[in-house]
């Protein structure tokens, strides 16, 4: 298996389309608009096997009112220019879970060298709690409900070491 990230406008149409079925399989976000995000965005990463997209992943640049929400939700602040990148969209297909995820969000932490990121994740989803932890993130603020299921999520956020900051160099 191989993981690919590039730019939305280096994608195929195809790319796209399953890019945007892999996510909504995974129930977590409003679809509504999703299509239009997901061309807006930083980078997409690609799970691959031979020729089939096994799980996905993005790095976003979200607006002011995504952020606004987010940051009501977690009783906390994420200052725009600290935190420019939300990592999200994070699926892999079921029958081959198990440390897929880690190597979506390397491709992504490493598309944005020596910048701050945040990742909202559902509190019983521990392992999304560890590759996130695994890559950095530090789990911060409150939990609260998600518009999209039955579970409260979580605010993790990251912050760009030395060491993160001399790989980009």
């Amino acid at each position: 298996m191989d993981v690919k990230a590039k730019s939305p406008n280096e994608c195929s149409p195809q790319e796209l389309v399953q890019f945007e079925a892999l996510v909504l399989e995974g129930g977590e976000v409003d679809p509504i608009g999703l299509a239009g995000r997901i061309r807006c965005a930083v980078a997409l990463a690609f799970l691959l096997d031979e020729s089939a997209i096994l799980g996905v992943a993005g790095l976003k640049e979200p607006s002011v009112g995504y952020r606004a929400k987010v940051m009501k939700g977690a009783l906390t602040s994420i200052p725009a220019d600290r935190y420019p990148f939300e990592l999200g969209w994070v699926y892999v297909c079921p029958g081959i879970r198990g440390g897929k995820s880690k190597m979506l969000c390397e491709a992504l932490v490493l598309h944005a060298p020596g910048r701050g990121m945040f990742a909202t994740s559902r509190v019983n989803n521990p392992w999304m709690h560890a590759t996130l932890e695994g890559k950095g993130f530090k789990r911060t603020g409150a939990e609260w409900p998600s518009g999209q299921n039955s579970a409260k999520l979580a605010l993790f956020l990251f912050e760009p070491t030395e060491k993160t900051l001399q790989s980009s160099s």
